[in-house]
């Protein structure tokens, strides 16, 4: 099952999502002007906790997982330590870079990567849940993001991906491009509108 969670900017002007010398879209930029204004933070952070809610929460099973995908190893590190905050002894483990495997594996509830480190090759187990904040216009990369779920019999599981109505480039890379992954792989397709303005 797939969900697209809409969530709104107050100040969209506030949002770079170009780097410097560029002309196309960067998550990456993106990323970095929502982690210098820690109001904007604390509400996008906010977001993995509304996604996780209407999904992973929603059926529980011993042992499964979820994994979140975001653009950079900073935001990967603030949504780990946001994420093991959640609940008590919540086991969630960033997974980039020379992050050890085993300790990755080890974690009991989940796992903060980037689509690089984490969106081919790795077989986690028992893993129902995914939540993609990064907005890229590969169909491949998409694919791969929604693919890494383990089908488990008698058992949903769940794609998340969000879509900022403020950014037109988030509009067409996140839901548009998706639709066309989407449409050929998922069970159902559903919008849904988190209420959450950063």
């Amino acid at each position: 099952d797939s969900f697209a969670l809409y969530y709104s900017i107050e100040e969209p002007h506030r949002i770079r999502t170009e780097e410097r010398g560029g002309r196309g879209y960067s998550h990456n930029a993106f990323e970095a002007s929502i982690m210098r204004q820690k109001k904007l933070l604390d509400a996008y952070l906010a977001l993995f906790d509304k996604a996780l809610a209407l999904t992973y929460d929603q059926h529980p099973m011993p042992g499964k997982k979820f994994i979140v995908f975001a653009s950079t190893i900073k935001m990967c590190t603030l949504i780990t330590e946001h994420l093991k905050k959640r609940k008590v002894n919540n086991d969630v483990a960033r997974y980039v870079g020379d992050d050890d495997y085993e300790q990755m594996l080890a974690a009991k509830d989940g796992v903060v990567s980037t689509i690089g480190s984490a969106g081919t090759g790795l077989d986690i187990p028992r893993l129902t849940t995914c939540v993609m904040s990064t907005c890229i216009s590969s169909i491949k990369a998409n694919a791969q993001a929604f693919g890494r779920t383990r089908k488990i019999p008698n058992f949903s599981t769940e794609f998340v991906f969000f879509v900022c109505s403020d950014i037109p480039k988030q509009v067409e890379y996140a839901h548009r491009k998706k639709s066309d992954v989407l449409d050929a792989r998922a069970k159902s397709q559903k919008t849904i509108y988190s209420g959450i303005v950063i």
